[in-house]
């Protein structure tokens, strides 16, 4: 029986979703042994056929958007990238809704405008540009609850 190569130009993408990192200690943490197995598995596959290339983290990183929970993720995605051979450059965030944090001064007005946004008599990307583009104020009232992930996915 012949034997074939192991393809090394194959490119591997790993995509995960909803780490939920918490700011509690790891044994407090519903999520901490799912992880940690995560980790195993994924050393383990890369050991057996090869290293990924680049990583995917489709949302919800942080559980409630605070900034211990994004300092903890940092930590798990240099701990994935060694168990997977992947370059730390080569991983790709995406926020989802845990990545927001809730707690964020002003939440009454920012419900306003996402209320008047998704009002079906109002051309929510006309209102969207018009702040964006003339409201400085609102607009960063907007994107305040995602200064943390922000900070995170900008570093």
């Amino acid at each position: 029986m012949m034997q074939t190569a192991q393809n090394t130009n194959m490119v591997r993408i790993l995509i995960i979703s909803d780490i939920h990192l918490w700011s509690l200690p790891g044994e407090h943490d519903q999520y901490y042994p799912i992880r940690r197995k995560l980790l195993d598995d994924i050393k383990d596959y890369a050991d057996a056929k090869g290293c990924i290339n680049h990583i995917l983290i489709s949302g919800d990183i942080a559980n409630t958007g605070a900034k211990t929970e994004y300092e903890k993720a940092r930590a798990f995605i240099k701990d994935l990238c060694l168990k997977c051979q992947c370059p730390e450059h080569e991983v790709y965030v995406v926020p989802g809704n845990h990545d927001k944090n809730f707690n964020a001064p002003q939440s009454g007005i920012r419900h306003l405008i996402h209320a008047g946004m998704s009002c079906e008599t109002t051309d929510a990307d006309k209102h969207l540009y018009d702040i964006l583009q003339y409201d400085v104020e609102s607009a960063n009232l907007l994107y305040s609850p995602f200064k943390e992930y922000h900070t995170f996915a900008s570093t």
